[in-house]
């Protein structure tokens, strides 16, 4: 007897082990799911399991009073009968209407053509604009940050190239795309056309928040505020100086011009053609720099929860249940929502710590993107590598150079496991090699530029140089 209980309690020890299993794999599925993915899983959970309900869904409701909107806007509702016939008349023209397919140039076609008709100085800038369009939603506004479009744009030359194609697309017509958001398009508007004050480029440029209420005496005070605030912080570069300078002398009337400037502007200039093509890609979570009280700058770190629905045990199972299914129903219901929570505090923890690692690319911008490992990250939230992985994958961060895929702070170092450069920061090392040798006699060979690199601390192959060289799109001594 002894024996066959030992027997029993073994069993039940492996059919523990096993669920724990179960639930460790669920767990790690959740946490690869991209947000549309993770939206379907909770629709079929609450579905198939009584003891969880969805509570509340703010996508679902917008797209509601969305289609509510362009209900209440029908002519048919407003001169109805009660008739029946009518109705199902009026139903069948609606559908014919429906039916008809939005036959409008599409914007990324309308750039191709007029692309067509520029001369390029070579192929390689004509293959980027192309690329810049390809990214564009239905509004002209980016998809995935620029940046992230090409490894070419990494190095310092890469970004003066990007920002070159960035130039060309918006000065197309319709100006005003190519932008990250809609400020940015009539910044854009505003440098091509001309004849506006420094007020309305401080605003526009990233101050936005200030515009509301338009009123510029409250403008004003929200100016002095902030430039109160960002004073106090330590490292401001001489153009930052310069700018915060300017804002004290700004008046009510150039504010109040800054804004009529803004009412001549369109804030969606790509209105007019289709957008059958468009693709949305909404961050998982967003990144945004502020100023605490006592004026030191940080970055606020936020899940971009209105994605998903929200997800509860229902009030029938919130009572402790009676009978084996109810409880075991309740418990598969309980899991599920630590799987959820799981994934966003594993999310969360990661992004805070590639922001803390990352800190030079979020205050200046990509070219200064670090060497970071998913092990790095790992070790220190204290997860397996893996958990790391799938956590990146189908994941974005938006922040103020963009929307990235979270992948895109992984990258290796170059020169060794313990050396802080990155294949970026080479480039941009040799390219200023480069610059402070143009004038020599004798162009320098990849040979050359690997022992200064190597007196510089960092020490790479000759062929790795030749790599990055030809990335910089930069010609061999030979043809230099």
């Amino acid at each position: 007897m002894t024996d066959f209980g030992f027997g029993i309690k073994q069993e039940q020890r492996l059919s523990q082990v096993q669920v724990m299993s179960q639930r460790q794999i669920q767990s790690l599925e959740i946490l690869s799911l991209g947000s549309d993915e993770l939206r379907e899983k909770i629709y079929s959970e609450a579905e198939r399991n009584p003891a969880l309900e969805i509570v509340n869904d703010t996508q679902a409701k917008e797209e509601i009073q969305s289609e509510h909107k362009a209900d209440s806007f029908s002519d048919y509702e407003h001169y109805s009968t009660t008739s029946s016939r009518s109705a199902e008349a009026s139903d069948k023209f609606q559908a014919i209407i429906e039916s008809v397919a939005d036959e409008r140039e599409t914007l990324q076609d309308h750039f191709l053509s007029e692309l067509n008709l520029l001369d390029f100085p070579d192929e390689k800038t004509r293959e980027y604009c192309m690329l810049i369009i390809g990214n564009l939603d239905s509004k002209g506004h980016h998809i995935l940050s620029p940046s992230s479009l090409s490894k070419d744009f990494a190095s310092e030359e890469g970004q003066k190239l990007l920002d070159k194609c960035l130039s060309i697309v918006q000065n197309l017509e319709p100006i005003g795309c190519a932008v990250k958001d809609v400020w940015e398009s009539l910044l854009v508007q505003a440098k091509i056309k001309g004849g506006y004050n420094h007020a309305l480029s401080f605003l526009l440029d990233g101050h936005a928040d200030m515009l509301n209420p338009p009123q510029s005496a409250k403008i004003l005070k929200k100016i002095s505020f902030y430039r109160d605030n960002i004073k106090k912080l330590f490292g401001l570069s001489p153009e930052q100086e310069a700018i915060l300078a300017q804002t004290e002398l700004y008046t009510e009337k150039d504010i109040d011009d800054a804004i009529s400037y803004i009412k001549t502007l369109d804030p969606n200039p790509a209105s007019q053609f289709s957008s059958s093509p468009s693709a949305y890609i909404e961050p998982d979570v967003k990144v945004e720099k502020a100023i605490s009280d006592e004026g030191e700058e940080y970055y606020k770190i936020e899940l971009s929860k209105g994605l998903l629905p929200e997800v509860a045990i229902t009030n029938d199972f919130a009572v402790a249940p009676d009978g084996k299914f109810a409880k075991n129903t309740i418990k598969e219901a309980k899991a599920f929502l630590n799987e959820i929570a799981f994934r966003e505090s594993t999310l969360l923890s990661a992004v805070g710590e590639i922001v803390k690692a990352q800190r030079a690319f979020f205050d200046k911008g990509p070219r200064y993107l670090a060497p970071l490992t998913q092990k790095n990250i790992a070790e220190i939230i204290g997860v397996h590598e893996a958990t790391i992985s799938r956590m990146a994958a189908k994941k974005y961060l938006q922040c103020e150079w963009g929307l990235f895929e979270l992948g895109y702070f992984f990258t290796n170092a170059v020169g060794g496991e313990n050396s802080t450069n990155s294949q970026e920061g080479i480039k941009v090392e040799i390219a200023n090699i480069l610059k402070e040798h143009a004038e020599d006699k004798k162009p320098l060979s990849d040979q050359k530029i690997a022992d200064i690199l190597g007196e510089r601390g960092i020490k790479i192959a000759r062929r790795t140089v030749a790599k990055y060289r030809a990335s910089l799109n930069i010609n061999s001594s030979y043809t230099r």
